[in-house]
């Protein structure tokens, strides 16, 4: 992976993480501007926002970030 590359996939971690959303089981790559986000994402424990929504806002933010041309999210909500 490209230094760059790398970067943005750490800040796409980091945006995931501001949403509150548990990654632990997520795997964010970056190629070329293109962001895939695969794995699992599970519910924190006593919080009960719609996973979907959060995911989606997420999915908006990450493709205003400089360098990103697409996203493709393929994760399983726990």
């Amino acid at each position: 992976m490209k230094p760059e590359d790398a970067i943005l996939a750490k800040s796409i971690m980091s945006e995931l993480t501001r949403r509150r959303l548990n990654t632990s089981g997520v795997i964010i790559t970056a190629s070329n501007g293109i962001v895939r986000i695969q794995g699992t994402i599970r519910r924190i424990r006593g919080d009960n926002r719609d996973l979907n929504y959060e995911l989606e806002r997420a999915r908006d933010i990450i493709k205003r970030k400089p360098g990103v041309r697409d996203v493709v999210i393929n994760v399983k909500i726990r």
